[in-house]
């Protein structure tokens, strides 16, 4: 499991290039305050060439340099690209449906760096694929919904206090 620190610092290099993201999947699942292991870091990216270039970039900077064996484009051919460096690295385009254009934001620091991730609803939104882990993690997102916004169904719903 990659731990913080390598996250925080592919985040660094993604920042330092000037990169649009959102950390999903499990470590955004981490920053909500669920305790949760993964195997990889699950980056949200636009479908956008010049920002494929900077996402290229800063993964070209990774310890074994495995993005030096593809090109940009590749990492916006397919709704997904696995990227085994270390850590590993899985550049989305969609994630149960939730765009980058879709989503919204939150931010936390680790490691003095400003680390972007999916805000509670859109991980809810990102976990709807019918996978057992996001099953998993929809329910624990729940609570931790109910736990911030008791008695409403979230920020956005209709009672919540704006």
């Amino acid at each position: 499991m990659p731990d913080r620190t390598g996250v925080a610092e592919v985040c660094r290099f993604l920042n330092e290039e000037g990169a649009d993201y959102l950390v999903v999947g499990g470590f955004a699942c981490v920053f909500h305050g669920i305790l949760r292991t993964t195997k990889d870091l699950d980056l949200l990216i636009p479908r956008d060439h010049e920002n494929a270039v900077r996402v290229h970039r800063a993964l070209c900077r990774l310890p074994l340099g495995i993005a030096k064996e593809h090109t940009p484009s590749e990492f916006i051919a397919r709704p997904f690209f696995i990227l085994g460096d270390m850590p590993r690295v899985d550049l989305l385009l969609a994630a149960g449906g939730l765009t980058f254009a879709d989503a919204k934001r939150e931010e936390t620091m680790v490691d003095g760096v400003r680390i972007p991730f999916a805000d509670l609803d859109s991980l809810l939104r990102s976990k709807r694929t019918g996978r057992l882990q996001d099953a998993a993690d929809s329910e624990a997102l729940e609570l931790v919904r109910r736990r911030r916004f008791p008695g409403s169904g979230g920020p956005n719903s209709p009672g919540h206090p704006q």
